[in-house]
Formats: C-alpha cells, sequence, structure tokens
C-alpha cells in the first residue's frame, strides 16, 4: 500500500506533540522543500539547517519578509514585545542591543553562579515528597529557572509568584503569529502589557535605588551611553530586553530539565549509568539537548536570493529551520534514534549559531546538569505515575505536566 506523499505543514498540529516520527519520515522521504500556498521554505537536513543559520544573507526580523507584508500590512509598531527583541531583530541592533547583556552571561559568570544554582536544586530537591505522586515541572523544573534568572535581574521574591500566571501565556510568544489562535494571541498580549508594565514600576525603583542586580546594571550601562548617544538604550529597549531575557532565560530550561528527567525515566538503563558514573551529566545534557530539545524550529527571513542544498530561497521568503529534526539526521549522527548518554562530541543545533548562538547557553546547560546532579546525589529514585502532558506550542517542545513518584533509597 502507497503511503500519501509526505508534506510540512506547520500547522498540522497532529505531530506536534510527538514530532519525531514525523522528522524521521521528512528526513527519509522529503528533507526540504516549499510549504504549500505560502512563501515558506523548510530544511530538516542538517548540513542545510547549519547552512542557514550561520548565513548573514538570512536574517531574524520578519519585517523583511513577504509574509510579514501580506499579513500585517496596517501594523502600527505596537507587536509583543519579544518580537521587537534583539532576538528578532538584525544587525546593528542586535549586535548593539545584545551587547549590553551579554557579559551577564558569560561561562564565567555562569560558573560563580554554579553555587547558588546547586543551593537552590537542594532546596527543592528537600521539598520533594517521598512515595506520593507529584508534578516534576511545578516542582523543580519550573521552580529552578524561574529563581535563577530572577536572582540574577533582582526581581523581589514576594513578586515572583505572578510570573507563573504570565509565563502560562508567554510560552506561545515565540510561535508565528500564524499559527497562533485568536484567543492566545489576545491573552499573551495582554499578559505581555501586564509583564511590560511590571518591569516599567521596576526599572523606575531601580534608577532611584540601585541594587547591584542586572536590572540596575542595564539601567546604569544605558544612561552611561549619554542619552544623545545612538548605541544608547531606550527605556522601550531595556524593558523588552528585560522581558525577553525573562522568557528566554526560564522558559527554554524549564523544558530542558523536564525533558531530561523525562528521557531518564524513559531509558533507566542511562538513569542507572548515571548513577554510577556522575561525570557523565555533561555529555547527558547535550544528548537531551540532542535527543529531544526544548526548540524545534527557528526560522530566517532570506535578505538576497540564496540557494540551500540545491533549492533556491528567494528573496523574502521565510526558511523554517527544523532544528529537532537536524539533530536527528543519519548523515550527521549514527544511530540518531537512540538516547546515548556517553556519546563524545555530541553535535547539535540546539542553540542556534552565528550571530544568533543563544546567549543564555552556559547558563541553561548548568542549570540542567545541576539539576540531574542533584537528583543523583540524593540517591532519589523516580518513576513515572502517568504520561506527561504537553503545551501545544509549535516552536517550544515543552511538558506542561510531568506525573512522577520519588523514593529515597
Amino acid at each position: 500500500m502507497q503511503r500519501d506523499r509526505l508534506e510540512f505543514n506547520p500547522f498540522d498540529r497532529s505531530w506536534w506533540v510527538d514530532p519525531y516520527p514525523f522528522y524521521g519520515r521528512l528526513l527519509d522521504e522529503a528533507p526540504s522543500g516549499k510549504v504549500a500556498g505560502l512563501d515558506l521554505w523548510y530544511f530538516a537536513g542538517y548540513d542545510e539547517c547549519e547552512s542557514i543559520l550561520r548565513d548573514a544573507r538570512f536574517g531574524v526580523d520578519e519585517r523583511n519578509s513577504n509574509l510579514y507584508r501580506q499579513f500585517a500590512p496596517n501594523d502600527d509598531g505596537q507587536r509583543d514585545e519579544l518580537g521587537r527583541s534583539f532576538l528578532f531583530l538584525d544587525p546593528p541592533e542586535h549586535t548593539r542591543l545584545r551587547g549590553f547583556v551579554s557579559r551577564s552571561f558569560t561561562p564565567r559568570v555562569v560558573e560563580g553562579l554554579r553555587t547558588r544554582i546547586a543551593t537552590t536544586v537542594g532546596e527543592l530537591l528537600d521539598r520533594l515528597p517521598n512515595g506520593t505522586p507529584f508534578d516534576l515541572v511545578g516542582a523543580l523544573a519550573y521552580p529552578l529557572p524561574i529563581t535563577v534568572i530572577c536572582d540574577l535581574l533582582g526581581i523581589p521574591a514576594s513578586d515572583r509568584g505572578s510570573f507563573h500566571q504570565w509565563s502560562r501565556h508567554l510560552v506561545a510568544s515565540l510561535d508565528p503569529e500564524l499559527v497562533v489562535p485568536p484567543e492566545v494571541m489576545r491573552e499573551r498580549r495582554q499578559a505581555v502589557e501586564e509583564l511590560r508594565a511590571y518591569m516599567l514600576d521596576l526599572v523606575a525603583e531601580r534608577a532611584r535605588r540601585p541594587a547591584g542586580d542586572l536590572i540596575s546594571a542595564l539601567s546604569e550601562a544605558s544612561t552611561a551611553a549619554g542619552p544623545a548617544s545612538e548605541s544608547a538604550m531606550s527605556q522601550q529597549e531595556l524593558v523588552t530586553t528585560l522581558v525577553l531575557l525573562l522568557v528566554a532565560g526560564y522558559e527554554t530550561t524549564v523544558n530542558l530539565v523536564a525533558n531530561a528527567v523525562l528521557g531518564l525515566l524513559r531509558h533507566p538503563e542511562a538513569a542507572d549509568l548515571l548513577s554510577r558514573r556522575p561525570a557523565l551529566v555533561v555529555p547527558c545534557v547535550e544528548e537531551v539537548l540532542r535527543f529531544d530539545p526544548p526548540v524545534q524550529l527557528t526560522s530566517r527571513v532570506a535578505l538576497t536570493d540564496v540557494e540551500v542544498g540545491g533549492i533556491g530561497v528567494p528573496a523574502g521568503a521565510i526558511a523554517i529551520v527544523l532544528v529537532a529534526a537536524a539533530n536527528r539526521d543519519p548523515a550527521r549522527v549514527d544511530r540518531p534514534e537512540v538516547f546515548d548518554i556517553t556519546r563524545a562530541g555530541t553535535r547539535h543545533l540546539s542553540f542556534s549559531l552565528g550571530a544568533h548562538h543563544c546567549l543564555g547557553a552556559p547558563l541553561a546547560r548548568a542549570e540542567a546538569q545541576l539539576a540531574l546532579t542533584g537528583l543523583v546525589a540524593r540517591h532519589l529514585e523516580l518513576a513515572l505515575a502517568g504520561e506527561p502532558r504537553y503545551r501545544e506550542t509549535l516552536v517550544l517542545r515543552g511538558i506542561e505536566y510531568l506525573p512522577v513518584v520519588a523514593r529515597r533509597r
């Protein structure tokens, strides 16, 4: 019996929850192509995806795309905060704004945070119930990165409960508006407005009383550049950057930690090996990033006509880079469907490449490594107590609820 012709359709939610069988077929049957009816091209092969991410002829600003001109002709500039952050801007704006925060996320800075992160992990693990089912996302994967990024930014502990509600809506902020239902768009924009208002008040407070945190540092750096300087960060840019750091600084890490624990639960031989050889935590996290990455795909806008792997992408078209598929390309990875925490030199695109390589990669790695290290050190035996429930998002693959039971040996 002949199967139907395979097509990549970003609007088809049937493959979102468990996309890997679909990616396997895509790599085998149609690793690149055009999305029917839209000025969208997709790429699943590792070499093609790597090439696009490194190529300066591709940008990230959606305003340069034909689809944006077609579907948002009356944009008045009142876009979501993330949509105007440096995450979605091209040089020189991207370079200027990223420069304000890059020094706060270097491997050296993150290394100095490891003790505090390990302490937070220990405090969270000490609260886990013994022998009673609980949600691992709510107990560990969510509170760990939100505590770390709030400490770094300088968000008062008394205010952090508000971010859980905002985050439920902001998780869709990275999805293209074309695939987001109208009611979700309304909720997400309201959440952005509330978070922006909160950040404006906090920035004003730090301007009056600096506190030695990242918000104070960014405010001071922008002021030092001078209001007339082309390099200065405006108040709107500052608030937009803070919203980005807060959301991107923890949301992907929530997914990484949850995916890592689920990966070990579903592969007990890997969990047993990690318990016997704790040093494997570093390649283990890299394998999770390859095998089940938090970010499934990203996109780039062709700034000129570009040929990628023999496929012509015209200027103004959007190229969808299927990161999670590329990570499993058998042309690059031996036995890509196998979860192997002993892989040496694991290659993946999960933190992107080039100018838009993930600024928070060192921090995300550290948090995931220390979370798994804490679980191993406390000799906790975890077991699934049900099936995970995933968020209905396209760009991020995130577990909303992960029921487990823990027993102390």
